[in-house]
């Protein structure tokens, strides 16, 4: 057999083990099952995507086995699937005791992964916009804020960065979804304050350039406010203000607990008005991981939260200006001083 022959075989084995089933699982995955906005509904769609968000990672697997075993059955009537035939009797699914224990592995890897590695979630509301957009796939770190090889419980959560990205569980805080996705802004012991849009840690204002007005329709919601830059720890993000966001009261962020809020302000129910329609915490233990990437949005793929605008079709020239402007201003300082012991 020629050098060219056992390429063409190596390559038809690859795309149609490898390519194919992993291109149909993406696609399975992306719009033939119920999407997590349809949680929201009261129906077998809302039931079946309330529990596809803690099975995604097993349905995928699943997906990609049953496709390349269809794969190999009917290999005779695929272009170029001759090449699969020395593997017919293998193939087929648990008549071969390596086969089983291979699949065995592979659900064992994804569901060991998934819990204690990486994890994916689809975002369902306009809370986190501009930052995420309705139906973005975000990646989230499962070892940042827990062990990675002994049980959660059995270790103090990690404390995460202010600034930063979480997922966190949303059990007594609504019925809706298992998991919420917000940006930290307060610590243990951090006292919070919001006046006029602007966030006080400590009596320390965190810095903020204004960028410029917004007006948009996002997923059906139009969102009025300003965009603005903020800059919290060694985090550069953008914010949606408006000016009736305010509570002038301190809050001291109890122990154990984080004050998170969305990114559009005006449009997303936080740390602010839980606990009662009062301001609280999320308790340490109820964070899954933090988020760093875009798995898949509208239009970007594996990139890491930052500070582009994701809008198409509207005119963000002037907004786009005033972004770059205030990009470039950003302070030395973006930590709030330590609590006062007197406080």
């Amino acid at each position: 057999m020629s050098t060219k022959s056992r390429m063409n075989i190596a390559l038809a084995r690859v795309f149609w083990r490898i390519f194919v089933p992993t291109g149909t699982t993406l696609l399975a995955v992306r719009f033939l099952l119920p999407s997590p906005s349809a949680a929201r509904l009261d129906n077998w769609a809302g039931a079946v995507a309330r529990r596809l968000d803690t099975l995604d990672v097993p349905v995928a697997v699943f997906v990609f086995l049953a496709t390349t075993w269809l794969v190999v059955y009917w290999r005779k009537y695929l272009p170029g699937g001759n090449v699969l035939e020395p593997q017919v009797q293998a193939a087929k699914p648990f008549k071969n005791l390596k086969l089983l224990a291979m699949t065995v592995a592979v659900v064992g890897v994804g569901l060991f992964v998934r819990t204690r590695v990486v994890e994916s979630h689809q975002v369902v509301s306009t809370s986190m916009v501009p930052t995420l957009l309705p139906d973005d796939r975000i990646l989230t770190d499962k070892s940042a804020f827990a062990p990675l090889l002994w049980p959660k419980s059995s270790a103090a959560p990690a404390l995460p960065k202010r600034g930063e990205v979480v997922v966190f569980s949303a059990k007594g805080r609504t019925n809706e979804m298992n998991h919420l996705v917000k940006r930290v802004i307060g610590l243990p012991g951090d006292r919070i304050s919001i006046h006029m849009g602007s966030i006080s840690i400590n009596d320390w204002k965190v810095p903020s350039c204004n960028a410029g007005s917004f007006v948009h329709a996002v997923s059906g919601q139009l969102i009025v406010g300003r965009i603005a830059v903020e800059f919290l720890g060694a985090e550069t993000y953008l914010a949606i203000k408006v000016p009736e966001d305010s509570f002038a009261t301190n809050y001291t962020v109890l122990p154990n607990e984080v004050f998170v809020m969305g990114d559009n302000r005006g449009f997303s129910e936080d740390s602010r008005v839980w606990v009662h329609t009062r301001v609280g915490g999320v308790p340490l233990d109820a964070l899954e991981g933090r988020v760093r990437k875009l798995v898949l949005s509208r239009s970007q793929l594996l990139a890491p939260l930052g500070t582009d605008l994701p809008f198409t079709h509207v005119d963000l020239k002037a907004l786009q200006s005033g972004l770059d402007t205030c990009l470039k201003q950003r302070p030395e300082v973006t930590l709030p001083p330590p609590v006062s012991p007197a406080a």
